[in-house]
């Protein structure tokens, strides 16, 4: 929700009245933006992947590489090209 309310908001902040859509009660309204391009779906896939195996593994990266089907090491390359952060996961 934060990123279609980044999305419609014609300010540098997303303010309440930018939101006003999610309070319709249309469902649609909630639906996800979906990616532009396939290599971006793919990203957006690998990086829930990612971030939902770690959180299953207790943040173990050498389990959740092993479940994933990666190396550690290839997991870690694939976390930098997502722009994701062993601190924030």
């Amino acid at each position: 929700m934060v990123t279609s309310g980044a999305a419609l908001t014609e300010g540098n902040a997303v303010t309440p009245a930018d939101l006003a859509f999610a309070r319709s009660g249309d469902p649609a309204a909630l639906a996800p933006i979906p990616p532009a391009t396939l290599a971006e779906a793919v990203a957006e896939l690998e990086r829930r992947m990612i971030i939902a195996t770690l959180a299953a593994t207790g943040n173990n990266h050498s389990a959740a590489a092993r479940k994933l089907g990666l190396s550690r090491v290839g997991l870690l390359k694939m976390m930098t090209r997502l722009g994701l952060r062993r601190s924030n996961l």
